[in-house]
């Protein structure tokens, strides 16, 4: 709109607002007998809806008053306004957004539509995801439709657990289209058949729905409950189910200038070559100090995010309000280590800078302070997590040691070092079969090495060159070990492979980038999911 439409809008509206002024016709809304005086000129001009109806000759054409069955006052109100003034309107709020929204399209008043549109994708969760669903679907809207599907699959259990009762009153359609998805992100398929268990037990006309569900990933004790039911409904036989994707992929950060504002999660990638990038995490006050650097993040279980900076400030952030919480210096006379959770509690190493002894702190956050748990070797540097509550610590000359949080003890369980380890630093993971894949770098080179704590031996499996790799980290995903090597130019990802007799490191792929220091990884499930492609680096700037 140009500035001279503007300012005559603007006039336009003064005068309506004025008791009327030169109004010649009245919208009564169907929820209040107030009625919301107009220009007929402006509805004409501004909607063929209100063209139309006034211009036709038709009822509404000469009569001063219109009633509107289906609007209510406070979506009149800002329709009207928008009418006017063009400007973003400031009342729209997540009870009345869709039936503005449908008004919107309704008048089709395209640039309404995009601030509606705009309002829904920034408040979309799981309290209204549904019901935003059905709108996009209702009005053809297949972006909004595609995104509401894509939070859907991300987000599934934290949805269904939140709404249960708007689960099982949606359609069928809808159902199959969100759990026959490769893409639908569940820690278990244990829990896609519980969930469509009590949709079918409101809709027993579709059980036949339950033939979704991908019996090769359901645990035994599931499958042995459920498997006459599962042959009943012509679930397909185990070796043509698909793997779904996982909800643990590699998870890195970047951070670019020790900027808290720049901060991005990249998760990448699954066989399919995918990666993955969330919005730039808001955050109000930068700090340049190098102390205020992120060190280590962690995600538990409820979708909160939590890092910690070299002087324990710690930053809270949720991946489902997109909101990250400052907390201010916990303790300034500590070095950070290396932070970890065990069973959704933060655990931490750290280095006193008085006397330089090393402790095991928990973070006891119904009180919002770390507590010291025990004291530990002076080369302490990893936590290794484990599938159960126990953890290992591993010593950057090799030492490695186990502790069990659940019981009372005052120093860790000492286990058989690495002899041969030479280390200037390493990393860790519990693998599935129970042992401990250790990668460590040396002056010239990497060293894997398994560790077996039945027998206490360690066994070198490979080495390889450490040229030009900046920093790197190990991780586990979709029950696989996996390695990022960061270098000047890319995140070089490679895969624990077995090949021929033994193991190696087998590239995955190599993604682009333009920051200057990994860190992580960190657990997540809500991301936005693109394909991965050569111009990453353009779509990471943005």
């Amino acid at each position: 709109m140009t500035d001279a439409m503007s300012s005559l809008g603007q006039r336009l509206n003064a005068f309506r607002l004025n008791d009327g002024q030169l109004c010649d016709i009245e919208l009564v809304a169907c929820d209040s007998d107030v009625g919301v005086k107009c220009h007929k000129l402006v509805l004409m001009a501004s909607s063929d809806y209100f063209y139309n109806m006034l211009s036709s000759g038709m009822q509404e054409s000469r009569a001063a008053s219109i009633s509107l069955s289906d609007c209510r006052l406070d979506v009149l109100s800002i329709l009207v306004e928008f009418f006017y003034t063009s400007e973003p309107p400031s009342d729209i709020s997540c009870d009345n957004v869709l039936e503005l929204f449908s008004w919107a399209i309704r008048c089709e008043s395209s640039a309404l539509c995009r601030h509606c549109c705009c309002f829904v994708n920034n408040t979309l969760g799981c309290d209204n995801v549904f019901s935003v669903y059905e709108f996009a679907v209702a009005h053809d809207l297949k972006d909004l439709r595609s995104q509401c599907l894509q939070f859907m699959q991300n987000n599934f259990e934290e949805m269904v657990k939140s709404n249960p009762e708007d689960w099982l009153a949606v359609p069928r359609e809808t159902v199959e289209e969100i759990i026959s998805s490769d893409y639908l992100r569940v820690c278990s398929e244990d829990t896609i058949l519980l969930q469509l268990l009590q949709w079918t037990e409101r809709h027993p006309e579709h059980r036949d729905i339950l033939a979704h569900t991908r019996t090769n990933y359901l645990s035994k004790q599931i499958l042995d409950d459920y498997k006459d039911l599962l042959e009943e409904v012509g679930a397909p036989a185990v070796q043509q189910i698909p793997r779904r994707y996982s909800t643990q992929h590699l998870h890195v950060i970047l951070q670019s200038n020790w900027d808290l504002s720049k901060l991005f999660i990249i998760c990448s990638c699954d066989d399919s070559q995918q990666l993955f990038r969330t919005a730039e995490l808001p955050f109000d006050s930068v700090e340049r100090d190098e102390d205020f650097r992120i060190a280590y993040c962690s995600t538990l279980s409820d979708g909160t995010l939590w890092s910690i900076c070299n002087n324990q400030h710690l930053y809270r952030y949720s991946f489902n309000t997109r909101k990250m919480v400052h907390h201010k210096t916990i303790r300034r006379d500590t070095l950070i280590v290396h932070m970890a959770p065990i069973q959704d509690v933060l655990y931490s190493i750290v280095r006193l800078q008085s006397g330089g002894s090393v402790k095991l702190e928990m973070f006891l956050s119904s009180l919002f302070r770390w507590r010291t748990f025990l004291s530990l070797d002076s080369d302490a540097h990893r936590i290794v997590p484990t599938n159960t509550d126990c953890m290992y610590i591993l010593g950057r000359e090799g030492s490695l040691a186990r502790v069990n949080p659940t019981k009372k003890i005052t120093r860790p369980e000492c286990l058989c070092a690495n002899p041969e380890a030479d280390w200037l630093d390493c990393e860790a993971v519990f693998l599935p079969s129970g042992q401990l894949l250790v990668h460590g770098r040396e002056t010239e080179e990497f060293t894997t090495f398994e560790f077996d704590p039945r027998t206490l031996k360690w066994t070198l499996l490979c080495t390889h060159k450490a040229y030009m790799v900046n920093s790197y980290q190990l991780f586990m995903s979709d029950m696989e070990a996996h390695l990022a090597e960061e270098t000047e130019k890319c995140i070089r990802v490679l895969r624990w492979t077995l090949v021929d007799a033994g193991y190696r490191w087998e590239k995955v792929c190599n993604i682009e980038h333009d920051y200057g220091r990994l860190l992580g990884p960190v657990d997540r499930y809500h991301c936005d999911r693109w394909k991965f492609s050569s111009d990453a680096p353009a779509l990471l700037r943005q």
